[in-house]
């Protein structure tokens, strides 16, 4: 590694001094009405609200502050339940992956099916996406066995009639042996499917 010469710094400014160095300065964005105050006093800049082409359906709420975190958390676990038994899909931010874990946790002790997704999570199998997908589309929730037994029916059904299909239109053996090598193939599917509910059912417990 060659030795280079000493960097110097000849010179900084900060982002707010760079941009008052244009002549005209102006933006749109959904958050500029609560930073109002700082782009006035530091650019000089009007904030006018531009209000939406149909009636606003959303409520904010006032904030609710607990006296402690564990406090906060039971009520947080306690509104998703109320929701999650409407079937209502709910959408939780938390400020770091460690909140995020933590309420993960209070969410599998009361029994609350969930998906967690951050930067840590990594095991979001396909079975989870069936799962999930079929949740979603239907309605219904499957348990592990379900699923399994679900894609055994579908696949074998597929298989079997393939085989009696290509029986009838012709007399080639290859094609059937190539429908054999299709029903073992979804039967390696439903194989791989078993084994990743059974790792999905180790991790939730």
């Amino acid at each position: 590694m060659k030795i280079k010469e000493e960097n110097q710094t000849l010179a900084t400014i900060t982002l707010q001094n760079y941009f008052r160095m244009y002549d005209k300065l102006a933006g749109m964005t959904g958050t500029a009405s609560t930073e109002a105050a700082e782009l006035v006093n530091t650019y000089g800049l009007q904030v006018v609200p531009i209000p939406t082409n149909r009636p606003r359906v959303r409520a904010d709420q006032a904030d609710l502050i607990y006296k402690s975190e564990d406090a906060k958390f039971r009520a947080v676990v306690a509104d998703i339940q109320e929701k999650h038994a409407k079937g209502q899909p709910i959408l939780v931010g938390t400020v770091s992956v460690e909140k995020s874990e933590l309420l993960s946790r209070k969410l599998q002790q009361v029994g609350v099916r969930h998906e967690e997704r951050h930067a840590g999570v990594s095991n979001y199998s396909f079975y989870r996406l069936v799962r999930l997908n079929f949740d979603l589309i239907t309605g219904f929730s499957l348990a592990p066995l379900q699923v399994f037994t679900m894609f055994a029916l579908a696949c074998s059904a597929g298989s079997f009639l393939l085989v009696l299909i290509l029986d009838a239109l012709t007399p080639n053996k290859r094609i059937t042996s190539v429908a054999a090598v299709y029903f073992g193939l979804c039967l390696g599917l439903v194989a791989a499917l078993a084994f990743g509910s059974l790792l999905d059912t180790i991790a939730d417990s």
